[in-house]
């Protein structure tokens, strides 16, 4: 799911004050296209926006999301094809061999799309918080929504009695769970998970092999910015591509953009001082990923040259940037560094699936 398209649509939806319903993978079991915390948003029209499967669920839970905007109840909805001749008696055919959980809510424009509204805001604005769902009381989906969304700053948005889930956003500040809870003589089954966020990423360097990297960013939902001190490369990059394009020198680029707020950067000047001073400036910053181009000899000059500064790269600089996908020009070239960045971004191991 690509957190930016997912926001875009409910902005739009937002604006007509359309219903909606928010689908929410709360649990998997074996292999499935998505994992838990994966949302789909769906508007009464039957349009939607995310996916929760690669297009098999996704009508079958269109029609879900009709009656719980009809009565505004929830509803928990589950798939499991481990079973591949059940599978195939139902039609769908998906061939992955999981189970997979989904909540379903209403969010109303009357009560301000809660709990999606305060996530929003978690999500536009690169803030960490997490989010916990009362997903059955009792064995079935709750009559009222009970929920809780929280921030480093604190509580975002919470409904009924659900001052008790604020242990479950804390506990899922890294990972989501469903946990069981017995409370008041009622057993409560919870779902907590971190808020995704919007990746950031900073390319610095202009040059005409940026551009398809900058679109690849773009198409994947990040937030793509380019910065570069040459304003003939800043001039041009701004006719092609959508990203955000800074004009200033390697040596006022901390002052230029708060470098803490990105989640990875590409140098690429192809100029070796402006890459020696970019990857200056970038050592006391806390981006966890620092891509470099160029050859394992140019990455280790650049390294003796920055001295003890280098040291505070370490863990996070990757020279030669991208993964070994056999690339040979800008596109693949492009190709294979935005899938090293998904890689450590999620914390993968970018090697074969099988």
């Amino acid at each position: 799911m690509a957190v930016q398209h997912l926001l875009a649509a409910f902005d739009g939806w937002r604006e007509q004050r359309k219903p909606l319903v928010l689908a929410t993978i709360v649990e998997t079991l074996g292999s499935t296209y998505s994992k838990a915390g994966t949302h789909m948003l769906i508007e009464p029209g039957g349009d939607f926006e995310g996916l929760v499967s690669g297009g098999c669920l996704e009508g079958d839970l269109v029609e879900h999301a009709r009656d719980v905007l009809g009565n505004g109840r929830p509803k928990l909805v589950v798939y499991d094809m481990r079973d591949e001749e059940a599978d195939q008696v139902w039609g769908l055919g998906l061939g992955c061999n999981g189970a997979v959980r989904i909540f379903l809510q209403a969010l109303d424009p009357v009560s301000g799309y809660e709990p999606f509204m305060a996530m929003s805001r978690l999500m536009c604005d690169a803030g960490r918080g997490a989010y916990a769902l009362v997903i059955a009381e009792n064995g079935a989906p709750p009559a009222v929504p009970e929920w809780m969304v929280a921030g480093t700053a604190g509580v975002l948005s919470g409904s009924g009695s659900g001052g008790f889930l604020r242990d479950y956003c804390d506990a899922a500040a890294n990972a989501g769970r469903v946990d069981n809870l017995q409370l008041d003589g009622t057993e409560l089954e919870i779902f907590a998970a971190p808020v995704p966020v919007i990746p950031r990423v900073l390319l610095l360097g202009a040059g005409p092999d940026v551009i398809p990297l900058a679109r690849m960013g773009e198409m994947l939902g990040w937030r793509v910015t380019v910065a570069d001190h040459r304003p003939a490369y800043v001039e041009r990059l701004r006719q092609v591509v959508s990203a955000e394009i800074r004009a200033t020198s390697a040596e006022g680029l901390s002052e230029a953009l708060n470098l803490d707020n990105f989640d990875a950067c590409v140098v690429m000047s192809h100029h070796y001082l402006t890459d020696l001073e970019y990857l200056r400036c970038l050592a006391p910053s806390r981006v966890p990923y620092i891509g470099m181009l160029g050859p394992e000899k140019r990455r280790n000059r650049l390294f003796d040259d920055l001295g003890e500064a280098h040291r505070k790269l370490q863990g996070r600089a990757y020279g030669p940037v991208g993964l070994d996908i056999g690339a040979d020009d800008a596109d693949s070239i492009a190709l294979s560094i935005a899938a090293q960045i998904q890689a450590v971004l999620k914390d993968a191991g970018g090697g074969h699936l099988c």
